[in-house]
């Protein structure tokens, strides 16, 4: 898989990186559901709730560390089947590139160490629209499973 370039924005006092994901069937079969792909693909760097929860403000703070950055997302072949309540989706975990450089800035500028999320990008969702928050590793095992063996392979074969 290739390095895709990233748009970084600033949504709602949170940081994302929106990126072209190369194009997957609209609906797949997966674990005895229909899944429906998402629209547009972006990964989240911090999102609305860590970032209130840091500064009261944050699109200032944002946008001064995601200055003169570049992101490049690389997806890699682990992906995790994320469940909450009614609410499933597979998300397939990613490399940013610029999200170190950008958490440093934001670290120096609010004096804070700020825990890195698992990044990743939600492909397909079932109940919802939105995806399912995983801001950090902990949220990432409490909520999902990784989806491993014959079956990560079969979605592999979907999708790429």
């Amino acid at each position: 898989m290739t390095h895709l370039r990233g748009r970084f924005t600033r949504r709602g006092g949170g940081a994302i990186v929106h990126f072209d994901h190369p194009p997957i069937p609209d609906v797949i079969h997966f674990a005895g559901a229909d899944w429906r792909a998402k629209r547009e693909f972006h990964v989240t760097l911090a999102g609305t709730t860590t970032m209130r929860n840091l500064t009261p403000n944050a699109d200032d703070v944002i946008k001064r560390a995601a200055r003169r950055l570049t992101f490049r997302i690389t997806p890699r072949d682990e992906f995790w089947h994320m469940r909450e309540e009614k609410t499933r989706t597979i998300i397939r975990m990613c490399d940013v590139n610029g999200a170190e450089e950008f958490f440093a800035g934001l670290e120096r500028e609010l004096q804070t160490v700020i825990e890195r999320p698992p990044y990743h990008v939600t492909l397909y969702t079932i109940g919802t629209l939105r995806g399912i928050g995983a801001a950090t590793r902990a949220d990432l095992e409490r909520l999902g499973e990784p989806i491993a063996g014959p079956e990560r392979d079969a979605l592999l074969s979907v999708i790429q």
